[in-house]
């Protein structure tokens, strides 16, 4: 695991002068930054440590012109390092990257009060309890503070000290799951081609592994990792990353797009709507309104958005509330992801949220008065999943469900029992839909059997049909009624457990005519020729079927049946014919049937189809003697 350390504060307060003075490396690479002595674009940088560990920096422009592109850097950092000027002391950028820090959670960091040199004891402390005061009720509070004076050397002991802690704990972290690396540069290299540059916030990068490019879609292979010009075979989470890719030029790819595997942008590629908590800014200035546009930042993307409030008109400022937010382009944000929103109508940051539900496509989307908001601010997996799927007839799947709310999918299955919902194959299904669906089924069949007793089931397309089995459940929906006991499945039948088919009444009296026409010598029973009788076609059909399904009659071809006994005779004298004769010609099966040809080679041909014969010219042997 490695450790990304992001700058903020106030412009000119010693962001870049710090980093440059821990590294050795000015993060102002720009002609434009030099020229002006100021910070445009992000700055990248790195610190060894004892023990071979390397610690990187993003310098972040701290001008309020340009918060954008600090916004694009702040995104993938563990912790901060806050510089705050002793001679200025907190001014109104100090306050804004405070607010970004603390809603994007970060928890670790230092208050850095640069150019000490410049100001007196008293100075200090009065900047140092402002910055005290500040904090308070933010994810920095309680944050050491440390005096600096790059210009002397003082102080820097005690940042490096800090930074040892950081990296320290940052090893104790977990691996995500998915790969995501967030594009903050991209420029060819001669030779090379394209390499772009980010922060892996999630997964591990190896080298030659394909990867796909959020939002495009296209494939890219990694040609080369390096890491602060270390060259790698496997990258590492959190860690600052440049990235060979072949497959695509340097002009189709920007800030903003994110690298990630085939599966992650399969759900994310449609993903444009998600479900979150928002909190307002204490100096947002003025309330988050219902369906009010802002802008969007999440790591290097930024994009338009519409916030739905879900259960008031509006958020005053320092407070939080649940939300559903409308993009005009997919986002490839997971839930726990953190974003900011800006108001670009007065160029103040409104707060930001966290996301909860992100949902890949919008038919899987719950309609605003069906949501759990205490679940939602909970982060309740088993009551969030149950108002996903209360009205879903249909479920979700396993590992879509998963996606959704970026957890394992074990940990959606170990909610089952107890949120009320079980595994149907590989989608999950609400308890009550299930028990619903069997009874449907249920009744279906009962029903069926009742009107057609003579059949041995329903077709299971039928069945799904007229009970209201949706396609994508109807055959692990089948398969789990087959394993409680309630229905038998038989080729593409289906039957109640219990059923057995029985002809009753006239049925009865067709059944026997029927057989007492076959029932000396080998005869078959012609559907066209079946004309002097008393009963109706459909009549004679549905018996016929019945014989054939209960196994008393053979269908040779359409329209044509034989006692199945018969059949078993004939398949007997045939293979005892060909062993001792090495073949059989259509007369000589005719003469040992003792029926008339047209009979004989229709019985050969169903010995052909049933490959029990195979026929050379004139001659049948058996296909596998």
């Amino acid at each position: 695991m490695g450790l990304v350390i992001g700058t903020a504060g106030h412009i000119d307060h010693g962001k870049t002068t710090l980093v440059r003075t821990l590294t050795g490396i000015d993060t102002d690479r720009l002609k434009e930054e030099k020229r002006r002595a100021l910070s445009i674009d992000l700055g990248f940088a790195h610190m060894g440590l004892d023990g071979g560990g390397v610690v990187s920096f993003v310098d972040v422009p701290g001008h309020e012109r340009f918060i954008r592109n600090m916004l694009a850097g702040v995104g993938g950092i563990d912790c901060v390092l806050f510089c705050v000027a002793s001679d200025d002391g907190v001014m109104p950028q100090t306050i804004e990257h405070l607010e970004i820090v603390n809603t994007l959670g970060i928890e670790q960091g230092v208050f850095v009060l640069t150019k000490a040199d410049l100001v007196d004891r008293d100075r200090i402390e009065e900047v140092k309890k402002d910055v005290q005061g500040l904090t308070r009720d933010t994810t920095l509070e309680g944050a050491p503070v440390v005096v600096v004076s790059a210009h002397r050397g003082t102080g820097l002991e005690d940042v490096v000290a800090h930074i040892k802690r950081f990296y320290t704990q940052a090893r104790k972290r977990r691996a995500e799951r998915w790969i995501r690396l967030p594009v903050d540069r991209v420029f060819p290299v001669k030779g090379f081609g394209c390499v772009v540059t980010g922060t892996l916030i999630d997964g591990s990068i190896k080298k030659g592994q394909s990867l796909t490019l959020f939002p495009h879609g296209q494939v890219v292979r990694v040609r080369g990792l390096q890491t602060h010009h270390q060259k790698l075979s496997v990258a590492e989470p959190h860690s600052r990353l440049a990235v060979n890719l072949s497959g695509i030029s340097h002009r189709e790819t920007r800030r903003g797009d994110m690298l990630m595997e085939a599966a992650l942008y399969e759900n994310t590629k449609g993903a444009a709507i998600f479900d979150c908590i928002i909190d307002v800014s204490r100096f947002a200035g003025r309330p988050i309104k219902n369906n009010t546009y802002l802008k969007l930042y999440c790591f290097t993307t930024e994009a338009t958005v519409r916030i739905r409030l879900v259960d008031r008109e509006e958020l005053s400022p320092g407070t939080s509330g649940v939300a559903r937010v409308f993009s005009k382009t997919p986002l490839p944000l997971l839930g726990t992801d953190r974003f900011i929103l800006r108001d670009p109508s007065i160029g103040r940051t409104s707060g930001g949220g966290r996301v909860v539900v992100t949902y890949p496509s919008r038919r899987l989307i719950t309609h605003l008065k069906d949501m759990d908001t205490d679940g939602l601010r909970r982060g309740d997996i088993q009551r969030i999943a149950g108002f996903l799927l209360e009205k879903r007839v249909d479920g979700i799947g396993v590992d879509t469900l998963a996606f959704m709310l970026n957890v394992e999918r074990e940990r959606v299955i170990k909610a089952c029992g107890a949120g009320g919902f079980q595994p149907v194959g590989e989608r999950l299904v609400m308890a009550h839909v299930v028990k619903r669906l069997t009874e449907q089924v249920v009744s279906t069949l009962e029903e069926y059997h009742r009107r057609y007793p003579e059949r041995r089931g329903m077709h299971r397309d039928e069945l799904g049909e007229r009970a209201g089995v949706p396609g994508c459940l109807k055959e692990a929906f089948f398969n789990l009624l087959v394993e409680q006991g309630s229905i038998q499945i038989e080729g593409g039948l289906v039957r109640l457990s219990g059923h057995s088919a029985v002809l009753v009444g006239r049925d009865r009296e067709i059944a026997r005519w029927l057989l007492s026409t076959i029932k000396d010598g080998v005869r078959a029973i012609r559907e066209d020729t079946i004309t002097d009788n008393p009963y109706r076609k459909d009549e004679v059909e549905r018996v016929l079927s019945y014989l054939r399904d209960s196994g008393r009659l053979v269908r040779l071809k359409e329209g044509l049946y034989m006692a199945a006994d018969t059949i078993d005779m004939a398949m007997e004298r045939l293979k005892c014919y060909i062993k001792e004769n090495g073949g059989i010609r259509a007369a000589e099966f005719r003469d040992l049937m003792g029926c008339g040809r047209r009979l004989a080679i229709e019985m050969l041909e169903y010995f052909d189809r049933k490959g029990v014969t195979i026929r050379e010219g004139d001659v049948r042997r058996l296909l596998n003697p």
